[in-house]
């Protein structure tokens, strides 16, 4: 018998995707779980308000140096083209988050690599079971074991083959026959994670980067509900990685053009099947 579980939800701002929307709105409504806090990263929010497009280019352009040559491409995906899943939603649209406590802070810059949240951001929301991350970029410190089961990542690859970003392109240029998507109990070590949950994706006929994306974010949205379900389970514990792959980062000018090369033959493959299908 699964106990009740109270939560929290870390984002960049003030809107959900899609994708996630769906996500914590099945975990609601199919496990016993309440969604008490929200926190909202105050030092991203306005470039990720409902509609404003030019405070996210602006946001994107800052950041552009991270993603060199790849930068163009990932833009066009996730800024001014993006997919229905990639696609946001208000806060205040969400059902589960009417009665949570919004708590808004700006992360400090940890040692090494990444963000911590500030001690009085941690304190008002220690009471939680679990929180849920999807913003302030890659996390450490204490915020990683002050609810009793840490916070919950989503890394869409399997972290014990592909780390880092961006998978999936990778995965088309290796000619990978499957993939996956871990839901991780957060640890220090990046993409390094206790797995909590983990659901296997076939792309042995996925012909681009995209499609492989959006499959993988497709199986994503019913994960939180199992692994709400398997933490309310006596004796359940996450799985620790013994082995994890290689770390992937974005492509170079060379990477990128030879991955636009094949994503291009790809989609002519795929419109040449649709054409040849009565």
């Amino acid at each position: 018998m699964s106990s009740s579980l109270d939560g929290a939800v870390l984002l960049d701002g003030p809107t959900l995707h899609n994708w996630t929307a769906r996500a914590l709105e099945r975990a609601v409504a199919e496990q016993d779980l309440t969604i008490s806090h929200v926190v909202i990263n105050e030092a991203t929010a306005s470039s990720v308000e409902p509609g404003n497009r030019l405070a996210r280019v602006r946001r994107y352009y800052r950041t552009a140096s991270q993603y060199g040559a790849w930068a163009p491409v990932s833009a066009a995906h996730t800024v001014f083209d993006p997919p229905e899943y990639l696609g946001t939603q208000p806060l205040d649209a969400q059902s589960w988050a009417d009665s949570a406590e919004i708590v808004r802070c700006a992360p400090e810059p940890a040692d090494g690599i990444g963000n911590e949240l500030p001690s009085v951001a941690i304190d008002e929301i220690t009471p939680v079971d679990v929180a849920f991350r999807f913003g302030f970029g890659i996390l450490q410190g204490e915020i990683l074991t002050a609810p009793e089961h840490g916070v919950l990542s989503f890394h869409h690859s399997d972290i014990r083959t592909y780390r880092g970003a961006p998978t999936h392109v990778w995965e088309l240029l290796n000619d990978e026959p499957a993939s996956g998507v871990t839901l991780q109990q957060l640890t220090e070590t990046l993409d390094g994670g206790r797995i909590v949950v983990f659901e296997p994706v076939d792309i042995a006929d996925a012909r681009t980067w995209q499609e492989i994306k959006r499959r993988k974010f497709r199986v994503s949205e019913g994960m939180l509900a199992t692994a709400i379900r398997k933490l309310g389970e006596p004796g359940f514990t996450p799985t620790t990685v013994e082995e994890l792959g290689d770390l992937y980062t974005t492509p170079t000018a060379a990477e990128t053009a030879r991955i636009l090369l094949k994503n291009t033959r790809g989609r002519l493959k795929m419109f040449r099947s649709r054409r040849a299908t009565p």
